[in-house]
């Protein structure tokens, strides 16, 4: 039975601007977004462009597939896999990496020659052509007119500038930014597959091709300890996850922890933290809390990442595109899944928008992402919460269950100053800096009086 489209939620197919898609194999069809018309307009538009200008280093782009007037899908070129199912597969065991940083560069460069952003550079977006050995970039619904306001749909977290805010504007930053992130991601990758890895930083910023002596930098380079950053396994407390259906690898960033990987707080002691809690939740779930498939572990026996169910967006970025969606049933829900974590005995202590995941089918908010969860009455230890978005502490607080109350009233807040669900395309909205720096003023104010 074929589902019944919403003529108000897909756009009307325009002779004058759309070109219908011709029936031939190999192709792609990539359904047309039911949440946002503008959404598939604009790729539209983006798609046409790059179709008048083809480079070999971008998705091929057939047209729109028409049903009754109405566009329900865009066609592309089918290729063989993404570079995330690439790097898993054997074919990646020779992979050459500056040939694929080069050609995905390719790509970004013609994009930016014709004066656009492609603002969601990640593996996902590659595709592979395995008969030519050939890197695509693809996906263009977050493509921005360069110097256009950040809107409707934009960068993942993690592949994406973290300081980018709702009135940001498409910059090629944003695009190199990612391209680096990718690299970094890939030399990562085939480098577990020798069970040692390096560390080495440098302040000052290298050139492309540019020669540099590492034992010269500010961090020379130094052996990771592993056991250090990833748990071990233990059978007996641990799920191993079934990779099956929409899900969501988390893993530690090494690039992004930098020096902290040889001081601080252990990571491995964060994560298997992490692991004890969603284990926990797994025999004791949620409606309101992201669900937990279990842990990825590698050849030497270290838990290298945690499976989650996989969500469409984070409250941020729905906010960041100016999406409509209901903030009462959002705060609602992560009240509720705060609630059932303190009837466990334990506190979120990050109640942060990155934090708070939203599945656009079923429009469900699911509060997620677990590191920083604590142990009701016992010491606040090894990972804290946001700035912001926790009360100020010392080294001797305990874990209450009134610091997740102050993360809610912060999450109101910065609901009613974002448009709680209602900003239109060109509000211009406080940033969360702003809105933080008021809130924690207001808080303050609030404290002193009782």
């Amino acid at each position: 039975m074929t589902a019944k489209i919403n003529p108000q939620s897909v756009p009307r197919f325009n002779a004058s601007t759309m070109t219908i898609a011709p029936l031939e194999s190999g192709s792609y069809e990539k359904k047309a977004s039911h949440e946002s018309r503008d959404l598939t307009l604009r790729e539209i538009q983006t798609c046409g462009v790059l179709q008048e200008c083809p480079h070999p280093n971008i998705c091929g782009y057939r047209g729109v597939v028409v049903n009754n007037g109405l566009v329900t899908a865009l066609m592309f070129d089918r290729y063989d896999m993404n570079l995330r199912e690439f790097l898993y597969s054997q074919r990646s065991n020779n992979m050459d990496i500056p040939k694929c940083i080069q050609e995905i560069k390719n790509g970004i460069d013609h994009i930016h020659s014709l004066g656009l952003v492609h603002c969601d550079i990640k593996p996902d977006n590659i595709f592979v052509h395995l008969a030519s050995a050939r890197f695509v970039v693809g996906d263009f619904d977050s493509v921005h007119r360069e110097g256009q306001r950040l809107t409707l749909k934009t960068g993942t977290e993690g592949w994406a500038p973290l300081e980018a805010d709702t009135n940001d504007l498409a910059r090629r930053e944003i695009d190199i930014y990612g391209l680096k992130m990718i690299q970094a991601w890939l030399e990562r990758k085939l480098d577990s597959v020798t069970g040692e890895r390096w560390f080495a930083e440098t302040k000052h910023p290298l050139e492309r091709g540019q020669r540099s002596d590492p034992w010269k930098w500010d961090t020379p380079p130094r052996v990771i300890n592993l056991g250090r950053i990833y748990p071990t396994y233990i059978p007996s407390i641990m799920t191993v996850a079934i990779r099956e259906g929409a899900s969501y690898l988390k893993e530690v960033d090494l690039q992004k922890l930098g020096a902290r990987l040889f001081a601080g707080a252990p990571p491995a002691e964060i994560t298997l933290r992490e692991i004890i809690v969603c284990e926990m939740l797994r025999k004791n779930s949620h409606p309101s809390l992201c669900a937990y498939r279990g842990v990825v572990v590698n050849e030497q026996g270290l838990v290298s990442g945690l499976v989650f169910e996989r969500y469409d967006c984070t409250l941020m970025q729905l906010v960041r595109g100016h999406q409509q969606f209901d903030a009462k049933e959002c705060f609602r829900a992560v009240e509720s899944g705060a609630k059932h974590l303190h009837a466990l005995g334990y506190i979120h202590y990050d109640l942060k928008p990155e934090n708070i995941f939203y599945d656009m089918r079923s429009k469900r908010f699911v509060l997620g992402d677990f590191d920083a969860v604590q142990k009701i009455g016992v010491r606040l230890h090894l990972k804290h919460g946001a700035m912001g978005f926790i009360p100020e502490y010392t080294r001797t607080d305990l874990a209450r269950v009134e610091c997740d109350w102050y993360g809610l009233e912060v999450l109101k807040f910065w609901l009613e100053k974002k448009g709680n669900g209602k900003a239109r395309r060109f509000d211009m909205l406080p940033s969360t800096t702003e809105i933080l720096e008021e809130v924690t003023k207001v808080m303050q104010e609030r404290y002193a009086q009782n």
